[in-house]
Formats: C-alpha cells, sequence, structure tokens
C-alpha cells in the first residue's frame, strides 16, 4: 500500500495520525487534478500550482496554514487563530470539516 503520509505521521500517536488523515482527505476530494503532497521546511504541504495549505500535526491539535485562513477565522466556531495566524484544531474538539473544506476550496483554487 502506498502510504504518502506514513514519514509524516510516524512520529505521531494514532489520534494525530487519524485527525490529520481526515483533514488530508478533505483536501483531497476537492478533486483537484494536479494535487501534490510534499513536505516543505519540514511541514506537510499540499499543493495545487502556486497555491498551498499546510496542515501541521502536534500532540494534542492540528495547525493549518493558508493564505486565507485569518479571513475565514468566524467559520471556525471552537477553534482558534494562533499567533503566527494559523488555525489550530484540538484533538478533542469536533473536525470543522465543512468549513475546512470551503476554506481549502477557496485557498487551493477550485472554482465551485
Amino acid at each position: 500500500m502506498d502510504d504518502r503520509y506514513a514519514l509524516i505521521l510516524a512520529r505521531h500517536d494514532v489520534l494525530t495520525s487519524t485527525r490529520f488523515r481526515a483533514v488530508a482527505a478533505i483536501i483531497e476530494g476537492l478533486g483537484i487534478p494536479d494535487l501534490e503532497f510534499g513536505v516543505w521546511a519540514g511541514l506537510p504541504s499540499f499543493f495545487a500550482g502556486a497555491r498551498c495549505v499546510r496542515v501541521i500535526p502536534f500532540k494534542d491539535h492540528l495547525n493549518v496554514e493558508s493564505e486565507n485562513v485569518v479571513a475565514h477565522a468566524e467559520d471556525f466556531v471552537g477553534c482558534r487563530m494562533t499567533p503566527k495566524g494559523m488555525l489550530q484544531i484540538d484533538h478533542d474538539a469536533p473536525l470543522p470539516a465543512d468549513a475546512l473544506n470551503r476554506l481549502f476550496a477557496e485557498s487551493l483554487g477550485v472554482k465551485r
């Protein structure tokens, strides 16, 4: 089985890995033909042409970085914005899948 996330998630627990994979599935579900996954400066990154979002796993949360995440902060009830302008989604909070879908679609240039 080809597991593109295995190296990134090898040092994380099952909950962190599961949450990361759920967010990655939202991005993959956008159906972007040229979507690529890679690591930039040690950070897991999803690229669609020149556009990029990063999903950064931590022990108790995920951070999401995209160019327009701050503009959508009000869509993420129960989450917080970090001082670096990233969305922090704690593992004990529900995954805001619909809001993430909208954010990723806009960030990665999906026409709706």
